[in-house]
């Protein structure tokens, strides 16, 4: 028995061991992107760094011990990765067209194809439970050392590193801005909920994971982020009562929640095209009358409505928009941000309309790969649906994909739905080799 015990750990090890421990450690340190150094004359990072010795080991295992194994993906793996191509190549398009090139080659590089590419290696070594949860954990645990550090700061004032934003009382962590915070542990935090359950008799890791959401909870809090409170309580709120709704009302209750998407377009649609209708007059936009953060917002709507109005297909390309908006397209406030602060407005300033249709398409798969989850599994499908939930509401009034480290989570977490087995339809494995979880 013990033998081949010993031989099950040796095996563990030479299918993809080394990528395994570099992909834990690249999620773990993810927020780590902010120490930055030179190599050759190279800027780079902690992150990057790691993203490549992930790919590298991974490339070398699978060389090494999986040649012969070509499989081919199920019709619904294509359809998947039809919008991931999709993204990717509106992306590169961006650079193209982008007035920064530079800039835009780093940011596709950083933003899209690491984070992809460590969602493909996760779809394709994470092959039990055990995997399934060392990815998990790796997310969690660097939710936790965040969550440990934005407290500590706020508790104490020590340890600070954007000097702004500690001398208005916000923890912010290893960022430079305390929104941050609540963008990168939001998803974490409701993940944790959603899976607290399965630890069963376990009490040790259920008080653990209690103390980890309230250590996450209690750092969102001290950032002061209105956006990550709004979208935590309408995360929390709307999968869970779509849960409790009796069986028989649901589909009453889906055509209910279609209308009311349907409205919800309509009137976004309006506001875009009416959005001057609600920005403060200013006489001066290089000097800033109020702290409302949501008037700041609005003018920032009006010039990216303006700048998208006179490029609607490939919008300003990759880390154009800074440059384009900060020249002409400033309206009531003239502060040269780097997004428009939406996440649909984001994605097709930068990306096109073709990159906002790829990332559509993107949500809407996952959505459709949650709610296949098996009803036996109800927390982790609350838990995946909330967690994507939180992402696009708090995205409305904030950049919830462009940085290093939420780019990589976002593609984690998609990477974990995907690997999720408890329904056979949808499934991201190949025929001939998904796992027995």
């Amino acid at each position: 028995m013990k033998s081949l015990k010993l031989q099950f750990k040796i095996q563990s090890f030479k299918d993809h061991g080394l990528t395994k421990v570099f992909l834990f450690l690249t999620i773990l340190l993810a927020p780590l992107y902010v120490v930055r150094f030179k190599v050759g004359g190279y800027p780079s990072t902690l992150l990057e760094v790691l993203v490549g010795l992930t790919v590298v080991a991974w490339a070398v295992e699978r060389l090494r011990g999986r040649e012969g194994q070509e499989g081919q993906e199920g019709q619904e793996g294509v359809k998947f990765n039809f919008p991931i191509a999709l993204f990717v190549l509106a992306a590169a398009v961006s650079v193209v067209v982008s007035p920064d090139k530079r800039g835009a080659l780093g940011i596709f590089r950083a933003y899209f194809i690491e984070p992809i590419l460590i969602f493909f290696i996760i779809k394709d070594v994470v092959k039990s439970k055990k995997d399934w949860w060392l990815v998990f954990s790796a997310l969690v645990l660097s939710g936790l050392w965040i969550a440990l550090l934005a407290v500590f700061q706020g508790l104490t004032g020590q340890f600070t590193f954007a000097p702004h934003e500690a001398a208005l009382g916000r923890a912010h962590a290893v960022y430079n801005t305390a929104n941050a915070v609540g963008l990168y542990l939001g998803p974490i935090i409701l993940l944790v909920l959603g899976v607290l359950g399965r630890f069963g008799e376990f009490g040790a890791f259920r008080v653990f994971g209690v103390i980890g959401v309230g250590l996450m909870m209690a750092a969102v809090l001290l950032s002061r982020s209105t956006g990550a409170l709004v979208g935590l309580t309408t995360a929390l709120l709307v999968p869970s009562a779509c849960c409790l709704v009796p069986k028989d009302w649901r589909k009453w209750v889906a055509r209910v929640v279609r209308v009311a998407g349907v409205i919800g377009i309509i009137v976004a649609v309006w506001f875009f095209f009416n959005i001057s209708q609600f920005t403060p007059e200013s006489v001066d936009p290089y000097v800033r009358k109020s702290t409302d953060t949501l008037q700041f917002r609005l003018c920032l709507w009006e010039g990216t409505r303006d700048m998208l109005l006179d490029r609607p297909i490939f919008g300003s390309g990759l880390s154009g928009f800074k440059e384009l908006y900060s020249q002409k397209y400033f309206t009531c406030d003239a502060e040269p941000l780097e997004y428009p602060h939406n996440w649909v407005l984001n994605f097709w300033a930068e990306t096109g309309i073709l990159g906002l249709l790829g990332f559509l398409g993107i949500l809407g798969w996952y959505y459709e790969k949650v709610r296949r989850v098996e009803r036996v599994e109800k927390g982790i499908k609350v838990a995946f649906a909330a967690a994507m939930v939180y992402w696009l509401i708090h995205g409305l009034v904030d950049v919830p994909y462009f940085k290093n480290d939420l780019s990589l989570e976002f593609w984690v977490i998609v990477g974990l739905a995907c690997k999720l087995p408890f329904s056979p339809p949808l499934s991201c494995f190949r025929p001939n080799r998904e796992p027995q979880f």
